[in-house]
């Protein structure tokens, strides 16, 4: 299980109003909070500016291409690379499921869904990104502690900075 104080519990919901209040309705209040991007841009100007979420949620209106660019642009980037890119389709097109991830989408789930089926895979996608997170810290450890065997002075910007963030992790656990 997750430990809760490893994540913000902030989810970034890309839908209309209306879909966003009943996917905070479904999901529950309780455990997360929200935040709602109306489209696209708002999405990627929110993730720019710094906004820290544990997933996006995207929820496509009535143009799909629109937010699978969306998709392809966030996994292209590092700083949001690691940001979980949930879609919930109405349609079960096996079509549409395909280009979802092929643009580099977490999942893909069909809509209707159970309450509980919906937070699991939320949560699942989360973990994911988090183990992902947790190897690339790992790889920058190694690395400079093989550097400093070796002789070699690792950059003080990169490698010393994912070193403190391992250790600050592993304390606060």
């Amino acid at each position: 299980m997750i430990h809760q104080e490893a994540l913000s519990n902030h989810l970034l919901v890309l839908a209309d109003k209306a879909e966003a209040d009943r996917l905070a309705a479904m999901l529950g209040r309780s455990i997360w909070t929200y935040s709602h991007a109306p489209s696209p841009g708002d999405a990627l100007s929110k993730l720019r500016k710094g906004l820290r979420v544990d997933a996006l949620i995207i929820i496509p209106g009535q143009k799909l291409s629109v937010f699978l660019e969306l998709c392809r642009t966030l996994k292209l980037q590092a700083r949001t690379s690691i940001v979980p890119a949930i879609f919930l389709l109405e349609s079960g097109s096996p079509a549409d499921r395909v280009q979802v991830y092929q643009a580099g989408a977490d999942d893909c789930i069909g809509l209707p869904t159970s309450r509980d089926e919906l937070g699991l895979r939320v949560l699942r996608a989360i973990r994911a990104a988090q183990a992902v997170n947790s190897l690339e810290d790992a790889t920058a450890v190694i690395t400079a502690l093989a550097n400093a065997i070796e002789g070699r002075i690792p950059t003080p910007a990169g490698t010393w900075n994912a070193w403190r963030r391992m250790l600050w992790k592993s304390a606060s656990r």
